[in-house]
């Protein structure tokens, strides 16, 4: 019996070995390439996506008119905000402040992913290698932005969600909707300069190019977290991260 024990704990072994082994083959880049990214444009497009999130919320919570989106009930928006407020959830329905914040981002992140400063090093044939490289840099982000997401838009504001919850009376709706928008909003996910740099692309196999220096963005610290998360993945693949503007 203690024999027939130790082989079931060697083989438990064993298969945790080949589970590590292939999870660090997967995220190795192509072989004989290092891929070489860009900060700035990492920076850039984490910021598009914070934006297009906060966006598309304030068109759902009647605050401003969002093409494609439709403003939700304010009896919706009061359930929303129950949830985090009191049950620890971070949804309702179909409305899903951190999958969408989530999706905007990976979406963004993997734009930057299929853009290295290097792209040109990528042979004829290794686009396989390549685009396995990125799924699994994607997969390495994803569970940590989920976390990091929850983290400030659930965990830390739950006192602005219950204020929110509790509004009553006549113009309560607009209110919540302010307080939401406010949490989406905080000084925490958002920049503090209100113009950011401005990028132009010559064409579609171009590289962006900067067309105003004079602004000075300061980033929030959440995209500085999720700058870290995405750098991380790429220099454990065996890629690298450099700090370059953004040039032709």
């Amino acid at each position: 019996m203690q024999d027939d024990t130790m082989l079931l704990e060697t083989r438990s072994e064993l298969l945790r070995m080949l589970q590590t082994i292939e999870g660090t083959h997967a995220l190795q880049a192509p072989k004989e390439i290092k891929l070489v990214y860009n900060e700035r444009l990492l920076s850039l497009h984490i910021r598009k996506a914070i934006k297009a999130f906060r966006d598309h919320w304030q068109g759902r919570l009647k605050l401003q008119f969002v093409q494609g989106v439709r403003p939700e009930h304010w009896k919706r928006v009061e359930a929303l905000a129950c949830r985090p407020a009191f049950l620890h959830k971070d949804e309702y329905d179909t409305l899903r402040p951190v999958a969408d914040l989530i999706r905007e981002l990976s979406e963004h992140i993997r734009q930057v992913l299929f853009a290295p400063v290097n792209r040109h090093i990528v042979q004829q044939g290794q686009e396989e290698q390549w685009q396995a490289f990125i799924d699994a840099i994607s997969r390495e982000v994803y569970p940590q932005l989920l976390m990091l997401i929850r983290e400030y838009i659930i965990t830390k504001p739950v006192r602005d969600w219950q204020g929110a919850y509790a509004r009553q009376g006549r113009g309560s709706a607009r209110v919540r909707s302010l307080d939401i928008d406010g949490i989406f909003s905080s000084a925490a996910l958002l920049e503090k300069t209100v113009q950011a740099p401005e990028y132009t692309m010559l064409s579609s196999d171009a590289v962006p190019i900067l067309l105003n220096t004079t602004s000075d963005v300061v980033l929030s610290t959440f995209t500085i977290e999720v700058i870290e998360i995405v750098k991380d993945a790429i220099q454990a693949s065996g890629g690298e991260v450099i700090n370059i503007p953004i040039t032709s």
